[in-house]
Parts: structure tokens; sequence; C-alpha cells
């Protein structure tokens, strides 16, 4: 069951309670996108915090600095679904950090969600430890975090490059973006340290090296890979250190994925948007 609605009050810059209707997927190229466009600052990525919010696995302590003392010093985030159900989060008291969820039974719960920051910081070098995705979005819907901050990818890449059926599918996404072959694997230094290593034709050099496009696009194509029919992805600034080729591929790859998607985009990128997917409801 597609949302229908997110009603959002309280947080950061929302002062009044705003409501935002998203695109629901029809079966079309890109009747599932949602794009947020507007100037910097002007609430965009708090769309996505409060998406984050909810995704939550326990309800989240919301700070005094993001709270909006105009609305009543309180948080009130709501998700609505077109047969009427919703999930709400709530403030436990005005000027309070901690909050509730409120739902009706039957809500189709949380694991439908997905939030992929602006920032997608990736560590080099690191140590063992795969994430599945329960774990994944745990980890990436805690609002009390800086919200440019994206972990666990590496580890997200170690659980995928140990299955084939996970590696080739998220690798082939990958590569329709970048618009070439992307080889990569997860190898090890003496020391015990791990790193992504890439290749392209004779070159080859360790992800201290991968641009961060790359790594974005790695990120993305996790994302994707692992979504399912129904799910609602938001992704923040999608086109950060892309070649504008690689904006226009992206575009297509989002334009597919959402044809039984909700995806939701924050953009300041006029290639990222598809106008063929408007006409189909996007």
């Amino acid at each position: 069951m597609a949302v229908k609605t997110i009603e959002i009050g309280g947080l950061r810059g929302f002062s009044t309670l705003q409501s935002i209707d998203l695109a629901i997927p029809n079966g079309t190229l890109g009747s599932g996108l949602t794009y947020i466009v507007g100037s910097n600052n002007s609430g965009k990525s708090t769309v996505l915090e409060a998406l984050r919010a909810l995704a939550s696995r326990l309800p989240p302590t919301i700070s005094e600095g993001k709270r909006n003392r105009q609305f009543g010093d309180r948080i009130e985030i709501r998700a609505k679904y077109e047969d009427q159900k919703q999930v709400e989060l709530l403030s436990v008291q005005a000027g309070s950090a901690q909050t509730y969820f409120n739902a009706v039974v039957g809500f189709p719960g949380k694991d439908t969600f997905a939030v992929l920051s602006s920032r997608r910081n990736f560590t080099p070098y690191f140590v063992s430890g795969a994430l599945g995705r329960l774990d994944y979005l745990n980890s990436q819907s805690n609002i009390s975090q800086p919200r440019a901050q994206q972990n666990g990818i590496e580890q997200r890449l170690i659980f995928a490059a140990g299955d084939p059926t996970l590696k080739e599918p998220l690798t082939k996404i990958a590569e329709e973006i970048l618009g070439g072959k992307l080889d990569w694997k997860i190898d090890s230094f003496d020391t015990g340290q791990l790193y992504v290593r890439i290749q392209q034709g004779q070159s080859v050099h360790s992800s201290d090296g991968a641009g961060e496009g790359v790594v974005s696009v790695l990120a993305i194509a996790d994302l994707l890979r692992d979504a399912s029919a129904g799910d609602l992805l938001a992704i923040d600034e999608p086109e950060l250190s892309l070649h504008p080729q690689a904006q226009r591929r992206l575009k297509t790859v989002l334009a597919e994925h959402s044809v039984d998607k909700q995806i939701v985009i924050t953009t300041h990128a006029p290639l990222i948007v598809d106008w063929r997917a408007i006409a189909n409801g996007a």
C-alpha cells in the first residue's frame, strides 16, 4: 500500500503543518517518482529527515535545535496511506526531546522505508562486518545523528560482495549509471584491513582512490538492488559528484525502478528530472 501523503510540522523550518503528496506508482515508467526541488535552505532535506524519523525502530529523540518554537516546540510527523491507515510520530509533550509512535493496527511497517542521505560517507579502509538490510536501515534511521552522515556503505558492500546473486544486480545498476564496466571486489591488506579493489583496464586502485561519484553510485545501486515492489525510497541529492552524462543515465535508472516503487528525490539538477515520468504521473 503506497504512502499518499506526508505531513510535517515543527521539524526545523516547518513552523506550520505542511502536507506533501507523493507520486503513486501505476506500472508505467517513472510513475512513482516524487521530485522535491527548491532553493538552498528551503527545507528539502528536512522532508527526508522526517521520513528517516518515521523509519526509526524506536521513537527518536529530537533535540531542541531541530524543533520549531513557532509550532509550539513540538514535533508532528505523519504518513498517510491510500487505504486511510497512517502512522504518526508525535512529541510526548511540548519542550521535550522524547517522541512516541501512534500507528493504527495494520500499519505496513517501517521496513518498507529507506533513506539515503546526501553525503554518502565512505571509509576507504575498514574491518569485516557485513550489514543486512534491516540492520542497515536501523543504523540509518537514527535522526539523532547528523543528517548528512551516512555510514555503513562499506559494510553493505561486504554483504553484497559475498553473494553473487546480490553483487551482480548491484554491479549492473551501477554500470548502467556510470556508462561502463565496473570491476570491483573486496580485498585485504596483509594487516587485515579490507578495502574495495577497483580495476579499470590495466589500472588497479584501492577504494581510497575511488572518486566520490563512484562511491555514491554504489550506495544508490545498493539501495535500488535491495528494494522490493511497494517500498518507499528517498535519496537526498542523488546527482552529487556525478558527471552530467551519468546524471542523465541515473534519471533513466530511477524512472525504471519507480514503476512499482515510490522514490522521493531532492535535487538541484535539471538533468535528473524526467519529463516523460511526469507525464506518467510523477
